[in-house]
């Protein structure tokens, strides 16, 4: 049977600070020690702007043990391998994506410390709007796939093209979690799904709802 894991995006922000947990806290507890005394999981939002120092998520995983067994992070992949680096004025595409060997080397350093810790839920390829449903950027996405194919992998698609059972049956194949997404109905944005098991003859992989 499947568990389901339910927590927050983050959480160095200044106004949780009084909100969410005492304003004091961080001078006598660790905020994601406070927060896993009362959910199961954290997304990690960092890691898309920087890749993840081991020595940090050892610290992260260690104040999370301490006080819930059964808690896990989830990690977002580095904006490098789903973003334009100019994506503010530039479409987000297979051709437009520049990530580097190196990039691959420090992103894993993180990824192996979280899954050697025995706390990562998944990790979380989210592309933005503008990446659309291309023979280009799905031979993108499946290359993306197989670097990181150690790791239990989501993925964030959000432009409508994706909303097709192809896109299904083909994460389905691949052991991949689609993550359904709560984002405005604007335009070309995805809708947000729901899939029984046994739909068009598929049994999908677990989904995340983020």
């Amino acid at each position: 049977m499947s568990s389901l894991h339910i927590g927050v995006a983050g959480w160095a922000y200044k106004d949780w600070e009084g909100v969410v947990y005492p304003a004091s806290l961080k001078r006598q507890q660790h905020p994601v020690e406070y927060l896993a005394q009362y959910f199961d999981l954290i997304e990690i939002n960092t890691s898309f702007y920087g890749h993840l120092k081991p020595e940090l998520v050892k610290l992260w995983c260690r104040k999370a043990g301490v006080v819930n067994a059964q808690f896990l992070f989830t990690a977002k992949l580095h904006n490098c391998f789903t973003h334009s680096p100019n994506a503010v004025v530039e479409s987000t595409s297979a051709a437009t994506i520049r990530c580097t060997p190196e990039d691959e080397r420090d992103a894993r350093q993180g990824y192996d410390a979280l899954a050697a810790e025995g706390r990562l839920g998944a990790l979380l390829a989210q592309f933005p709007i503008s990446f659309k449903n291309t023979n280009e950027n799905r031979d993108w996405l499946d290359t993306l796939i197989g670097k990181f194919h150690q790791y239990p992998l989501a993925v964030e698609v959000r432009h409508a093209s994706w909303a097709n059972e192809g896109t299904l049956r083909y994460f389905a194949e691949k052991g991949v979690a689609f993550c359904n997404i709560d984002q405005p109905r604007l335009g070309r944005a995805i809708r947000p799904q729901r899939v029984r098991d046994g739909a068009a003859g598929l049994r999908p992989p677990a989904w995340a709802q983020l």
